[in-house]
């Protein structure tokens, strides 16, 4: 089992920013290993500052003990991400932040939005995709083949 919270950004209320810490830290106590943060609002890609965003995603990380993972998979739902630059710029600020435990590159799992997006992701460090259909599956094991590496499965 693996736990995500979702982070909604700098903007949420106090007490609503306070519940997610809290319950972050407690998951982390009974599966330590096991918790994650998501950005799945398109609006934390399209609305928000890079910067802020990632010093928010690291407060909770160093806050709690949490994190094992850091999803960015924004959703469909209205505010679309069609090419991916919002993506790559939050994935560079938040490899430029030092947190404790595993390195926040390694943290990351990344939407594959399109084949630039993952080429840059590819040359920030990200080494974990998310795909949505076959497709999808086709077209980044094909953009990892250019960059002369190759997809492998845990099982």
């Amino acid at each position: 089992i693996n736990l995500v919270f979702e982070y909604k950004g700098d903007d949420i209320a106090e007490e609503e920013l306070q519940s997610t810490k809290r319950g972050l830290a407690h998951a982390q106590s009974l599966i330590p290993g096991r918790t994650a943060i998501g950005l799945f609002d398109a609006a934390i890609y399209n609305e928000h500052d890079p910067v802020m965003v990632a010093n928010g995603v690291a407060s909770l990380i160093d806050d709690t003990g949490g994190g094992s993972y850091v999803l960015l998979c924004p959703s469909d739902d209205g505010d679309s991400i069609d090419d991916g630059d919002d993506i790559v710029a939050l994935c560079e600020e938040l490899s430029y932040l030092d947190v404790a435990g595993p390195t926040m590159k390694s943290r990351l799992v990344v939407s594959a939005v399109s084949d630039d997006q993952v080429e840059e992701c590819l040359s920030i460090g990200v080494s974990k995709y998310v795909v949505g259909d076959a497709s999808a599956l086709d077209r980044l094991q094909a953009v990892v083949a250019e960059q002369g590496k190759r997809l492998v499965s845990r099982r």
